[in-house]
């Protein structure tokens, strides 16, 4: 009875069960004008019913904006407000594109040229991205273009979602493998690249153990994982940093930086220098689009590296 009653309570969570396949069935099945225009009223109740995730975001984006906005609370509301709006947008759009008529999006990107070039070197790919923009999409997009990819994610810390967030990946041929800080999980991630496929992963999202460094991150001390960029420098592969962007209805932007090589030679040193770069990268796009970043702890805080955050 205690079981039964834990496992419901897990799955009423605003990250729970019920409330995924809600957002599904409303972005796959529901009218065109509820897909459209919900997200609005939905990030707004969210924005309002979780004030200590509204907290979290103005806290962040103290450190985020430059001197003048940070000093304006109206300001800081405004933006954190649209930050679970264009949220509640992404996740509308990601759930729409598994359903039965996903709609055509508009992407602007060079990636198909960029991941070409890093396959053809048959080591596969590290691609680095972030909980900014619709970093769920990504994921799709690449597959629909006939590139092999597979996410390296933390298991989910609401277990009752576990394997719905499996079969929405798995719908286009993403596949998915486990960062648990094992060595079997490294080599999972190892044979990835060596089948030459893309393995994309969260630079926002650190082990929480010693695989992690520190970084200044809008001047914070800040962990962040070494271990995408030891992968990269063991086998060979490219890193491939991307961050995608809501631009519209429908519509995407796609970033990346150029691609990056960990040589074998320079150790860890070489890959401390392509994570504390990259992490510029980070900081960079995180300053021009502060209301599509999606990391709900704050900024070098105890939650950071929290697995599931």
């Amino acid at each position: 009875m205690h079981r039964l009653a834990r496992e419901l309570r897990r799955a009423i969570r605003y990250d729970g069960l019920f409330w995924r396949r809600f957002a599904y069935l409303g972005s796959a099945y529901g009218p065109w004008w509820w897909r459209r225009y919900s997200p609005t009223a939905i990030g707004a109740i969210f924005w309002a019913v979780l004030p200590e995730k509204r907290r979290i975001v103005l806290e962040n984006l103290g450190r985020i904006l430059d001197r003048r906005a940070a000093a304006s609370r109206i300001a800081r509301e405004r933006i954190a407000l649209q930050t679970f709006v264009n949220f509640a947008r992404c996740l509308t759009d990601c759930l729409e594109a598994a359903g039965p008529n996903p709609p055509e999006f508009e992407v602007e990107t060079d990636g198909d040229r960029i991941l070409g070039e890093a396959l053809s070197r048959g080591r596969g790919g590290v691609m680095v991205t972030a909980h900014l923009g619709n970093w769920e999409l990504i994921g799709r997009l690449v597959c629909r273009k006939g590139f092999p990819i597979t996410v390296a994610m933390a298991r989910e810390r609401n277990e009752s979602v576990r394997g719905f967030v499996e079969w929405h990946r798995g719908q286009e041929g993403v596949e998915i493998v486990y960062t648990d800080g094992s060595v079997f999980g490294a080599l999972d991630m190892l044979r990835v690249l060596r089948a030459n496929r893309i393995l994309a992963l969260q630079l926002d999202r650190p082990s929480g153990g010693d695989g992690d460094r520190v970084v200044p991150f809008f001047g914070v001390p800040t962990r962040f994982p070494l271990g995408p960029f030891l992968l990269a420098q063991a086998a060979g592969a490219p890193v491939l940093p991307v961050f995608t962007f809501l631009a519209g209805h429908h519509r995407y932007v796609v970033e990346q930086g150029d691609i990056g090589v960990v040589g074998r030679k320079g150790g860890v040193a070489a890959a401390q220098a392509a994570l504390d770069s990259t992490v510029r990268m980070l900081e960079d796009a995180v300053r021009r689009h502060p209301d599509q970043w999606f990391h709900f702890t704050a900024i070098g805080g105890e939650g950071w590296a929290a697995p599931g955050a």
